[in-house]
This record gives C-alpha cells, structure tokens and sequence, in this order.
C-alpha cells in the first residue's frame, strides 16, 4: 500500500472491479475520460490501484504503464468519482503515485494525456509539477466532436527540485 497525506493506493481487490466500474461508467466522468489507442496494436497493459479515502471508501483508481520496455518513461492516469472532486484526492494520489514511479521504479520521466477541455485536471496536474508538453491537434473524438489532447510530463530532475518547494511553488 502506497500512502499520501488524504488517500492510500492499494492493489485492487475482486470486490473493487464493480464499484470503480460504476464511478467509470458516471456520465459526468465519462465526459473526461479518453482513451489513446496503442499506435503499435500491442496489448495495453496497465497497471491499476484502487483510490481509498480517509474514511476508508473506494473513490476511483489511478493507472501506469511503461511506454517501452525499460524505457523508465510512464504514462499514468487517474479517475475519482464525481462525488470525491475538488477535496484534493486527485492530486494527491497522483503525488503518491509519482513518489513511487520516482522513488521505488527509478523512473526517468512521467507523462499523461488529458483533455483539452478538462481544466480542472490540468490545474491539478500542473500543482503536481507536470508541464504541458504539446498538443494532439483533434486527436479523438467525443461527443460527436473532435478535441485535442493535451500531453503533460514530468522528468525527474523536475520532480526533485519539485520536492524542495513549498506548497507546490518553487522557492
């Protein structure tokens, strides 16, 4: 079990798989959710951890996968039910999960894709120190519409000077 200073990520559990189906399966949820299909047709697999609260509830998962093999580069990703928004669970699961990708897998760098639209991500990705990469021009579509994808990262060298801030600004 991995713990942050409001959530534990823990090895998803039998029982889990039917309540993170239905916080997936949220409309508003879905709305945010995109999914970048693999340019090399191989099978994505993802490693997934369950999201548990302070109060002890399930409240969404977060996801990695190394790019390449050995390449020490991660693409992550994060889904919280609607219910758990803007109570900082997001960002701090994300910041467990770096300390972890960093500090235990030796990662060189971190990465994610979010929508263009989903404002409230990219704000929380940004306080975790990742920085907006480039842009996937009408990369998916959704909703009857093309939007973009942005891609975020965060490299090691940023991730420690990163630890040496305070409140999440550099010093």
């Amino acid at each position: 079990m991995l713990s942050g200073s409001k959530v534990h990520l823990r090895l998803l559990k039998k029982e889990d798989v039917s309540i993170l189906f239905k916080l997936h399966s949220e409309e508003k949820v879905k709305k945010y959710n995109i999914i970048i299909d693999s340019m090399d047709n191989k099978v994505d697999l993802r490693k997934a951890l369950s999201i548990v609260n302070e109060d002890d509830n399930l409240i969404g998962f977060v996801t990695y996968k190394e790019k390449e093999y050995y390449s020490r580069t991660y693409c992550i990703g994060i889904t919280i039910g609607s219910e758990y928004w803007g109570r900082s669970y997001g960002a701090d699961s994300i910041k467990t999960l770096l300390r972890y990708l960093f500090k235990k897998l030796n990662a060189m760098k971190v990465e994610l894709y979010v929508a263009s639209y989903n404002i409230r991500a990219i704000k929380c990705y940004k306080k975790c120190g990742f920085i907006e990469e480039y842009i996937k021009r009408y990369s998916s579509y959704i909703d009857r519409e093309y939007i973009d994808i942005i891609i975020m990262g965060i490299i090691r060298e940023r991730y420690n000077s990163y630890l040496k801030c305070e409140d999440g600004k550099y010093v």
